[in-house]
């Protein structure tokens, strides 16, 4: 019996860690308050059928037709094509553009998959069920993908992630991570620069051109500072010392400036909050090149700031984020 499921899944944030976590390295990665709600019913006539707010699709099981709306989505389906004995109508809503990041290719990937295992099977995957597949998943799609979001997405809360077998040039089968979960709860500004350069993107233009250039100076240097920021930021969490987080976060900010991956629209923001007495530090969020900058409190001082420099408000967004402690839901 197919049962009718309704599974939402968080976003999320990296807090510290970015790039080294690619290379087997220590992050910190948090779930936010903006969920994605998948809802899948039964439907006859053997097809597929997404309705979400990208738009409609139509499909036969028997032949998926790719689309780039939906392509993790499709993906998923893909892994469960064979026990899909009639069609299927997958509702998608979503609290979060998937044009500003937050995670949203992990998040509708996770989500998804734990909804199309509930509706086959009445009952949630073991976890690291949930994980595996999930990354490998978004690994056809992206060639890289350290698997942190998708650990946030299906945990919830503040996790400090490691997969020992990320490396940077090939990908390596999936083992059981590491992952300390903390309780802490942290207030988030983000603020979006106004575009986002794809992941794959930033890894073949900045991190692997580096690596190319000289490996050692990457790996041994840059990626061992981040990975120091990650190492007292987990310390810090442990102390719930904002303060020291904060400064952990700028620190890596500058080390993420010093490769390659800052903008100017991105340091503009990260100067405006780190201005901000309510903002305890900032840095950019995700791979870089573009996506947002996130900062530890809430900022007081934002739109007086902006108007102050004349910059139209509107031309970069801002988000006051939260820690949402739940990962993935059954509604």
């Amino acid at each position: 019996k197919m049962f009718k499921t309704q599974i939402s899944a968080p976003g999320s944030l990296m807090l510290l860690g970015e790039h080294s976590v690619l290379n087997g390295g220590t992050c910190i990665v948090c779930s936010i308050n903006k969920r994605i709600f998948i809802q899948i019913i039964p439907h006859k006539d053997k097809k597929i059928i997404i309705d979400s707010d990208h738009g409609w699709y139509e499909s036969s099981i028997d032949n998926l037709a790719d689309d780039v709306r939906f392509k993790f989505v499709i993906e998923v389906c893909k892994f469960f094509k064979n026990e899909i004995s009639d069609g299927i109508k997958i509702h998608i809503k979503s609290e979060f553009s998937s044009a500003i990041g937050f995670g949203s290719s992990a998040a509708v990937t996770v989500g998804t998959f734990c909804a199309l295992f509930h509706f086959i099977n009445g009952f949630l995957p073991d976890n690291f069920f949930t994980y595996k597949n999930s990354l490998n998943i978004v690994r056809k799609i992206q060639r890289w993908a350290s698997g942190a979001d998708i650990v946030a997405s299906i945990f919830g809360g503040i996790n400090e992630y490691k997969q020992p077998h990320n490396n940077i040039l090939k990908n390596k089968a999936i083992i059981k991570p590491s992952i300390v979960n903390y309780q802490n709860t942290l207030d988030l500004t983000a603020v979006y620069c106004g575009y986002k350069k794809s992941t794959d993107d930033v890894i073949n233009e900045v991190i692997i051109e580096e690596y190319l250039h000289d490996q050692d100076y990457l790996i041994d240097v840059q990626f061992k500072q981040i990975e120091e920021c990650v190492k007292e930021g987990c310390i810090a969490l442990k102390n719930n010392d904002l303060e020291k987080l904060g400064n952990l976060m700028n620190d890596q900010h500058n080390i993420m400036d010093s490769i390659g991956l800052n903008t100017y629209e991105l340091q503009e923001i990260h100067d405006i909050l780190t201005n901000d007495n309510s903002i305890y530090g900032a840095k950019i969020s995700g791979s870089g090149l573009g996506d947002c900058i996130v900062g530890l409190g809430r900022s007081e001082k934002w739109e007086q700031d902006l108007s102050e420099r004349s910059i139209i408000y509107e031309k970069y967004p801002i988000f006051d984020l939260s820690i949402d402690k739940n990962g993935i839901m059954v509604l």
